[in-house]
């Protein structure tokens, strides 16, 4: 006995054809019977077919599925096979007059081993007729661009090593022979070629005429990080008064620890990540003078921290500190930041701003780092300014996890550490910018912390200040100089949209 059932419908119209697949889950008519498809065509005029699967029983021969075929199935899978056979022979043909044969299999190329150098493949006997690549036509680039590129890329290899041996000499090794590395660097590669030749660019438009008045302002700037004689002239004095409008330094002169408030600091604000039509009060960790890789797992008797420890030294005895006094009391500053570099989030885990990106408001920041007043501290920063502040102030805080340790860290430090950490943050970011002895102070600590073996050209480290300071000014000099016009077309086109 057996069962037939309809399985599957083929409908097909004029419009929409529907035809769905066979599933082998429902073939469970028998555990070891045999589907058989049967295809049925009855009525000559019906645009209908019907598909069903036949679960055979003993009555039926196993192995030998029941189709029952028409004749115009019988007709379209004739036709199938001559176009099959036709495909094959072209391609046979194709392959004949390329010289190829079927059984020929392509060469793998690659790096031949050092060992395997002098190895020669065996002569072809008379049977075997030389294999010979179709020519293919190939457009090469002659565009300026192509050509720069090119030569670049040529002059950049040393061809006498071989790639097998050293890829990377191969490659590179000639570029690294032209350009050695400056005296005054740690690092040298084709960005900081890029930088440098972008640096004497906007150098020269700087020392040149201008009637342009942001342009005037940069000179000014830059000409007065020049004039080493006017900077010698002053001495430390700029320093020492802001030191003194800050409420004064216990290194350097009378601090009235009574007067000392650990909420005036400076916060930052800027545009929103998420909202960029309004800014926002950011939070973020901060507090390192140096790099965070500096101080983990390193005692104070390690090289460079030695050597931070002595410059710290030698600015505080420049602005009026006694030596044994101003050591003793940097060294509990740096002590300080040895443990705030412990809590700090690696820079390698902050790389994502949906991850540390953490909108709240005033009073929440209250609840997780309770040893700073953030109303008080948010107040005096815009004090004079026409924003009224409350705990309801939304702030970002970029680092959840260093302010939620860091309130013990606080606490447990004197006032007096706590004013000498803090002024020492204002004074080690603008020692470097006083006479020479300060900058020659800040040289020997740069030497030991990167290896360079000399300091950095004044005029490169003026354009690092004025470009830090008032970049947006060089903007349009550099622009004027180095771009033509049509650069500003060519962006436009790729990113679809206007460019003003």
């Amino acid at each position: 006995m057996s069962s037939t059932r309809d399985y599957t419908r083929a409908e097909t119209s004029e419009s929409t054809t529907n035809v769905p697949l066979l599933s082998e889950d429902s073939w469970d008519d028998g555990g070891h019977s045999d589907p058989v498809l049967m295809i049925t065509d009855t009525v000559e005029n019906d645009h209908e077919v019907r598909f069903s699967v036949n679960t055979a029983d003993s009555g039926t021969r196993p192995g030998f599925p029941r189709i029952k075929l028409t004749k115009t199935t019988v007709l379209v899978a004739i036709i199938a096979v001559l176009i099959i056979i036709c495909i094959v022979l072209s391609a046979l043909h194709l392959l004949t007059r390329s010289g190829k044969t079927v059984s020929e299999p392509k060469r793998k190329t690659g790096c031949i081993p050092t060992t395997q150098k002098n190895v020669t493949e065996p002569t072809p006997g008379p049977t075997h007729k030389p294999v010979t690549e179709p020519s293919q036509k190939t457009t090469v680039c002659v565009t300026e661009g192509c050509i720069n590129a090119a030569y670049h890329i040529f002059h950049s290899m040393n061809r006498s090593v071989d790639p097998c041996d050293n890829f990377y000499e191969f490659a590179c090794g000639g570029w690294a022979q032209i350009h050695p590395i400056p005296e005054s660097k740690s690092f040298w590669g084709v960005y900081s070629v890029l930088e440098e030749e972008n640096e004497r660019l906007v150098r020269q438009l700087l020392t040149g005429p201008t009637n342009s008045d942001t342009t005037k302002k940069a000179k000014t700037f830059y000409d007065a990080c020049m004039n080493k004689t006017a900077i010698n002239n002053i001495g430390s004095k700029p320093l020492l008064d802001i030191i003194d409008d800050l409420g004064g330094w216990n290194i350097t002169q009378g601090w009235d620890e009574n007067k000392f408030d650990f909420n005036k600091n400076t916060p930052d604000v800027d545009a929103d990540d998420k909202n960029s039509s309004k800014n926002i009060i950011k939070v973020d960790q901060a507090g390192l003078t140096l790099s965070r890789t500096y101080y983990i797992n390193k005692t104070m008797s390690d090289p460079k921290l030695v050597a931070y420890l002595k410059y710290m030294t030698t600015v505080g005895v420049l602005l009026g500190g006694k030596e044994n006094t101003t050591r003793n009391q940097m060294r509990e500053v740096l002590a300080l930041e040895m443990k705030l570099a412990k809590i700090f989030v690696p820079h390698e885990n902050r790389s994502q701003i949906d991850e540390i990106y953490n909108k709240t408001n005033i009073m929440k920041l209250q609840k997780l780092c309770t040893e700073i007043n953030w109303l008080k501290f948010f107040k005096n920063q815009f004090k004079g300014m026409k924003i009224e502040i409350d705990d309801k102030e939304e702030v970002v805080v970029y680092a959840t996890r260093y302010l939620a340790v860091l309130s013990p860290v606080i606490a447990n430090a004197p006032k007096t550490l706590l004013n000498n950490y803090m002024m020492w943050r204002v004074v080690s970011s603008l020692a470097p910018l006083l006479s020479d002895e300060f900058r020659d102070a800040h040289e020997d600590l740069v030497k030991v912390l990167t290896g360079s073996k000399r300091s950095e050209d004044l005029w490169k480290r003026c354009m690092g200040e004025t470009d830090g300071s008032i970049g947006m000014a060089l903007g349009p000099l550099f622009i004027e100089q180095a771009f033509d016009g049509s650069s500003k077309q060519q962006v436009r086109n790729k990113i679809g949209g206007a460019v003003t």
